[in-house]
Formats: structure tokens, C-alpha cells, sequence
């Protein structure tokens, strides 16, 4: 079992009775925010949702205890299940000492809050996680919001992100199109694979797009051990797109000319991925500079 899962067991094991969801999504959050978990990078990341700050990585954790029976998880509560109560007994004892004071210190905290007050707490002090809300928990409009739209070339890696950190990532720089350039679509990380990004986009507001053809087969990069190897890997990928695939570029070109777009891979070294001379040959088209996220 995953050391986060350990630690929502943990915070649920505080509670005798179910707790709504909305607040358990919350007190997470203010573990992630307040508290030493704040620097593990392992631990759930937040991304401006309906009701504030949510994780869908957090919600899937659920869904896989709740398949285990560990937790009874419905649409609006959530609990222990009496088997998995006498599970956390035995997985917690893996939790360092800081861990779970940083849990047992959180729910002294807030164990009287309503989930009203709560909430309220969150969107008063994290205000750039009530730009999605569906309901202005907050009495007035909420004055963050993201940075203005910029028409730029860029780029973005998940490498070493989490779903909800990447997805966060786009809003805050106001990415309206994610263009994703891998040739195989597929991850076996949580939230990448061509479905599971094109569905959770959506759910942001974020359009996606997948352009197979301006990928590089998985054959090509076998036994990428050098730069030079690199090199001459995007020189015959440069020539490629510059016949095959020319039209499909200006294409690409003149919509990231009218809404600010992403081109995505995997790497998060730029040096180490195709999209730097896609992007080159892009600029080349509009005129565009380009931005590495």
C-alpha cells in the first residue's frame, strides 16, 4: 500500500462516524498545504475544481480502497469499513511519527468543523482554487483567477508530475488546447493515457487533441544513449515533419496562433524530446516564441 493511502486510512480511522466527502477531499488538501506533507512530492496534488481544491488521484485511491473493502465510499460519504479499521491498525505502524502527528494535529483542528466552515476557510485562504466552483462558498466573487491568455509555442512535459499537478499546471497558465505529439498515447501513470487525459481535460474546460503522426515511434527511440544519438534521431524527425507532415504543422501553427495551446510529451527535458524542434518548426510558421512550461 502506497504511504498516501496509509495516511487518508489514518485520518479516516480519526472519524466514528462517516464524514462528507467534501470535507475529507478538504482536510486532505489542508495536509498537502499546512503541514510537512507539503514537501513530499508523493503526497496528493490539488487542481481547482466544483467544489474548490480537488485530486482525482485522491478519488481513484478511494475507489480502489472502496473495491478492497477497506473503506464504504458513497457519493457523498465516506468511512472506515470494520474490516479496514483493523487494517489501518497494522499499516499505520509504518507511518513515521511526523506523519501522523501531522494527521492527528489537523483533525484537532477542524473535528467540530461543518463542512460549510470548512469549505469556507479553504476558499478564504487558497483563493486560486475557487476558480472552478460551482458555488461561491465565499459570499463574493473570488478576484484570482488565471494569468491572461498569452499566444505562445508552448511546450509541456509530465515527467515526474502527477495528474493533478500537471492539470494545474495548464490552468494556471491559461492553456485552452493540449495538443498532445506522443505517437502512442498510453501510460501506465495514472491520468496520462489518451482517455483518461482527453476525460479529465474536459472536465476542466481544457480541449485536447491527439496528433499521432507528429509523434516518434517507439522503434526509433531504441538505444538513445548519447547526444549524438539524440541529434540525429530529431534531424531525420525535422526532416519528416518538414515533407510528411508540413501541412499538418501549419495547421497546428495558425490554431496555437488564436488560442494559447500546449504541445505535449513526456520528457521534461526539452533537450531529450521532439517536441523542441516541432515547436521550432511551429515558431518558424507564426512567428510565435516559444515557451517551455
Amino acid at each position: 500500500m502506497l504511504t498516501r493511502e496509509k495516511i487518508i486510512l489514518y485520518l479516516l480511522s480519526c472519524y466514528s462516524e462517516p464524514i462528507d466527502k467534501i470535507s475529507f477531499v478538504k482536510l486532505v488538501f489542508l495536509l498537502r498545504q499546512t503541514t510537512i506533507l507539503k514537501d513530499v512530492k508523493s503526497f496528493y496534488d490539488f487542481v481547482p475544481y466544483k467544489f474548490g481544491p480537488f485530486s482525482f488521484t485522491l478519488y481513484r485511491d478511494l475507489a480502489r480502497l472502496r473495491i478492497k473493502e477497506i473503506v464504504v465510499s458513497g457519493t457523498k460519504r465516506v468511512v472506515l469499513s470494520q474490516f479496514g479499521r483493523k487494517y489501518v491498525d497494522a499499516e499505520i505502524e509504518s507511518l513515521c511519527s511526523s506523519q501522523k502527528r501531522a494527521v492527528s494535529d489537523l483533525f484537532s483542528t477542524f473535528k467540530e468543523a461543518t463542512t460549510n466552515c470548512l469549505v469556507k476557510h479553504v476558499y478564504q485562504t487558497y483563493p486560486w482554487y475557487t476558480i472552478k466552483s460551482a458555488k461561491n462558498w465565499m459570499g463574493g466573487a473570488s478576484s484570482t483567477t488565471a494569468k491572461p491568455a498569452n499566444c505562445l509555442v508552448h511546450t509541456i512535459g509530465y515527467e515526474g508530475r502527477s495528474i493533478d499537478s500537471f492539470l494545474n499546471h495548464l490552468l494556471k497558465e491559461n492553456i485552452q488546447l493540449l495538443i498532445d505529439v506522443r505517437a502512442n498515447a498510453l501510460s501506465r501513470k495514472y491520468g496520462f493515457s489518451k482517455s483518461q487525459l482527453s476525460s479529465l481535460c474536459q472536465k476542466l474546460g481544457i480541449e485536447y487533441r491527439h496528433e499521432r503522426s507528429l509523434g516518434v515511434p517507439s522503434s526509433e527511440r531504441r538505444n538513445l544513449e548519447s547526444h549524438r544519438s539524440y541529434r540525429r534521431l530529431f534531424e531525420r524527425y525535422e526532416k519528416r515533419i518538414g515533407l510528411d507532415d508540413y501541412q499538418l504543422v501549419r495547421s497546428i501553427s495558425q490554431v496555437m496562433e488564436n488560442a494559447p495551446s500546449a504541445l505535449m510529451c513526456f520528457e521534461s527535458d526539452i533537450l531529450s524530446c521532439h517536441r523542441r524542434p516541432l515547436a521550432g518548426a511551429i515558431s518558424s510558421v507564426n512567428g510565435l516564441t516559444i515557451s517551455h512550461l
